[in-house]
């Protein structure tokens, strides 16, 4: 709901659209804004140019592809799977404990969230990205080598860790370098791009475990591929997307966007202040570019990094207990449990 400008509150982009005195993603001439504001820095995301963002957002979908896969694939030789832990452990294996490979890395995909969100608030995203990356590699690498279910179960679960990031991060990574009126197409994009690519990958598993003899090890060295080339990618291509950017003004109004990518405008600078955010300076000096060897550094230390760790975990909780996000947890708490 908008609140009285009077008052200097803020309002949400989309709760502005058709009121006169809210924010419209056209100006009067039928022109498109460019919401967020871009900044005169060169380093940041909204100002990179389009080859460079194509090249991030293949690295996102590759990396979705190979994780969105990984985790469907197992189910798709489960009968053999069975018949040899039947066979290691002499007839003591429970048939229906093969089901926990495709239920617990499911369950874990939501909890990575809570580790590599809160992350990439203090040290960046290309920092969780490639760390994400590397442990999703060796997991495929721990599974492929497991001599027992019970590991093989605990490389799952490191899996599903290292994925989940395809649901939450990597879909920030995408707002981080996309206008208002962009976001929705590349996010259409990205999800489309995932779903689409690992279903169809997904699909010679089963002929090339048959024509291996039942050996289920050639899939996870299949996705490794994958793997490996989604890291390629994030190391090359994919530089430092956190941009500390700073509230603006823009047709008479303020527009501040936080770290997770939420735009949202304030009647005054001082209310703008008020919830936060800092103010564009018109008279500070212009940033240069950063250098390559500084653009693709490890990790770049957020301001406040501890504070910007916890913090995230505050933002978490007072998500939670909005009554339509608390609803969609548990509606897809009930749809995961069913699938177990």
């Amino acid at each position: 709901m908008e609140k009285d400008d009077n008052q200097g509150k803020a309002m949400n982009v989309e709760d502005a659209v058709g009121n006169s005195a809210g924010v419209l993603l056209y100006d009067d001439d039928g022109n498109v804004r460019n919401l967020p504001v871009p900044s005169c820095d060169p380093n940041d995301p909204l100002n990179f140019g389009i080859w460079r963002q194509r090249l991030i957002l293949l690295a996102v979908c590759m990396y979705g592809i190979a994780g969105f896969g990984v985790i469907q694939s197992t189910p798709l030789f489960f009968g053999n799977l069975i018949a040899e832990y039947m066979k290691e452990t002499r007839g003591t294996f429970h048939p229906d404990r093969i089901a926990d490979l495709a239920s617990y890395p499911s369950l874990c995909m939501g909890l990575g969230n809570f580790f590599f969100v809160p992350l990439s608030m203090a040290l960046g995203r290309r920092f969780a990205f490639i760390l994400s990356n590397i442990i999703f590699a060796a997991s495929i690498i721990w599974a492929a080598k497991s001599q027992s279910f019970e590991s093989h179960l605990g490389a799952r679960c490191l899996q599903g860790l290292t994925a989940g990031i395809s649901d939450c991060l990597l879909p920030i990574i995408v707002l981080d370098m996309s206008f208002l009126y962009k976001r929705s197409a590349r996010l259409i994009a990205y999800w489309a791009l995932t779903a689409i690519g690992s279903s169809i990958l997904l699909v010679p598993i089963p002929f090339i475990v048959e024509n291996a003899g039942g050996n289920w090890r050639l899939n996870y060295w299949f996705w490794l591929a994958f793997a490996v080339f989604a890291m390629i990618l994030i190391i090359f291509c994919v530089p430092e997307t956190l941009f500390n950017r700073r509230a603006a003004e823009l047709s008479g109004r303020i527009h501040a966007t936080d770290a997770y990518g939420t735009h949202r405008t304030f009647a005054s600078p001082q209310a703008a202040r008020d919830a936060g955010f800092d103010i564009e300076d018109s008279q500070s000096e212009n940033p240069t570019e950063l250098s390559y060897k500084r653009q693709f550094a490890l990790f770049t230390v957020q301001p406040s990094a501890v504070a910007r760790f916890l913090g995230a975990y505050k933002d978490i909780f007072l998500c939670v207990l909005v009554p339509g996000t608390l609803w969609v947890l548990l509606f897809n708490s009930m749809v995961f449990g069913g699938r177990a």
